[in-house]
């Protein structure tokens, strides 16, 4: 699941899933992730830190208890409030925006 509205990375993140046989949706909204919770197996939280919501979206996660195996964060490497926040409010890992395009299919292996 990826938690943004930003359309660029969406097509990688679902390429490298796809090789995991992992499907893939969009989450811009607490009313999304509900949905998904309950109809779906969340196994990855993709948090795309320059997404207006992300901080409500994670509490909503941390908040529902939701079982995933990894909350990994992403947003530009000079954000470094974000991250510390994000990594406070409970993501497994934090990574700059190059970083995660780069890793995208190692983190749906780990």
């Amino acid at each position: 699941m990826l938690v943004s509205s930003n359309l660029f990375f969406f097509p990688r993140i679902k390429f490298a899933a796809k090789k995991f046989n992992l499907v893939t949706k969009m989450v811009t909204n607490i009313n999304d992730l509900n949905k998904s919770e309950k109809n779906d197996k969340i196994q990855f939280i993709l948090i795309d830190l320059e997404f207006d919501f992300w901080t409500k979206i994670l509490m909503a996660v941390n908040t529902q208890n939701i079982d995933c195996k990894s909350i990994i964060a992403f947003g530009p490497h000079s954000d470094v409030d974000s991250f510390e926040k994000a990594k406070n409010l409970g993501c497994t890992s934090v990574l700059p925006k190059g970083t995660f395009s780069n890793k995208l299919p190692e983190l749906f292996n780990e």
